[in-house]
């Protein structure tokens, strides 16, 4: 029966999945038999099938698990498709996830909508992309890895919202629904072949794919924070210190909160709750020598990542604290701050410096500071002029 399951997820025929269900009916049918034949024999007492059960259970749910994933593949290009049109109802949301996504930067000038649709989308939209791409994932029986998962996910949007403090949120879910949609359509792609069990046949048979498949996970887990410090410096107006440490922190709480959950869980017992549920390592393992001792993860390894954690908090903290330069940050909740950027470029010998306002919304009279160039005229304040 394993080796059917395998050879269908490898070549995906049609007869290799009929050879595997008919070699599950048959492992049902003798494991039945063996028990009615030695379940009650105190000398030879019959197998216990818990580690072949779990395999099977999850194996017969890939099928499944490929068609949700593909299901939400179709949400997300719906999305897209969405966004890229940019109008009519939902449009103003999906256009935000899209450009949150790949151009956060762009976010900014965007307008928030006034429709209770568009607010409710831009969220909604990539939580249920993100849960099911999870729970598909773990073939909805591994509650475990989904609580860790969404639980840094939760808490990192909860920081990140209070960073923003009481400005309209509408930009910074965007951009939060957007890398995690990003994020979830690459899970997707990969779950939507043959399901989990396709998944992990590849990751652990074809190196090339898998260290292709993990660079491009980490760099989209890494452009969350990237996209997290750009909108909250250009659409609420935080100067670049200040949003890099509170997207710092944003990232310090998470690892410190669920590392130290598991700190207090215990490494070997979490690992064993996860493996018993994801059924990846065998089931006996941390019943014989244990998964920490077998693998040679130091159990006090999550003790030492909850430190990073509050070290990371600790330190974005720091960075953001001080006192907030005038234009930064200043505004009414729910407005774009209004700022002008000093470029000094080039310059003619009777010309010694140029500033360009770049946002229309910056008022007469407002003060710009050019950057140092080693004159004694840098850094002057030139007010701009209608």
């Amino acid at each position: 029966m394993v080796l059917r399951h395998a050879q269908w997820l490898d070549i995906g025929a049609d007869a290799a999945y009929a050879r595997w269900r008919s070699a599950a009916d048959a492992y049902r049918e003798a494991r039945d038999h063996h028990r009615q034949r030695y379940g009650g024999d105190l000398d030879l007492p019959a197998y216990r099938f818990t580690a072949a059960d779990l395999g099977a259970q999850r194996a017969d749910r890939d099928p499944a698990m490929a068609w949700v994933a593909r299901a939400l593949l179709v949400l997300v290009a719906v999305v897209v498709g969405w966004g890229l049109r940019g109008r009519g109802p939902g449009g103003a949301a999906a256009r935000a996830l899209l450009l949150g996504a790949l151009r956060p930067w762009r976010l900014a000038a965007l307008k928030a909508p006034a429709s209770r649709l568009d607010r409710v989308l831009v969220w909604l939209a990539p939580v249920v992309v993100l849960v099911g791409s999870r729970l598909a994932f773990t073939w909805f029986a591994a509650p475990a890895h989904v609580l860790v998962t969404l639980g840094g996910w939760a808490l990192f949007a909860l920081v990140a919202r209070l960073a923003a403090g009481r400005r309209d949120p509408f930009h910074l879910w965007a951009v939060l629904g957007g890398v995690a949609v990003l994020r979830s359509a690459l899970l997707l792609a990969v779950l939507a072949g043959r399901g989990p069990g396709r998944y992990w046949f590849v990751f652990w048979t074809a190196p090339a794919r898998r260290a292709v498949y993990l660079t491009v996970a980490v760099a989209a887990f890494c452009w969350l924070f990237v996209a997290t410090a750009v909108v909250l410096r250009d659409r609420y107006g935080l100067a670049r210190r200040r949003a890099a440490g509170r997207t710092l922190t944003a990232a310090g709480v998470p690892l410190a909160v669920l590392a130290g959950l598991v700190a207090s869980v215990g490494a070997e017992r979490a690992l064993t709750v996860w493996n018993d549920q994801m059924a990846l390592l065998p089931w006996g393992l941390s019943r014989i020598l244990g998964i920490t001792v077998y693998l040679g993860v130091p159990v006090d390894l999550p003790g030492w990542a909850a430190g990073a954690g509050v070290v990371l908090a600790v330190a974005g903290l720091l960075l953001a604290a001080g006192r907030q330069v005038s234009g930064d940050g200043d505004s009414a909740p729910g407005q774009q701050q209004p700022r002008c950027a000093g470029a000094v470029g080039r310059h003619r010998p009777d010309v010694r410096a140029a500033v360009v306002l770049t946002h229309a919304t910056a008022p007469a009279g407002t003060v710009c500071h050019l950057p140092s160039r080693g004159t004694a005229e840098s850094g002057a304040p030139v007010r701009r002029t209608r």
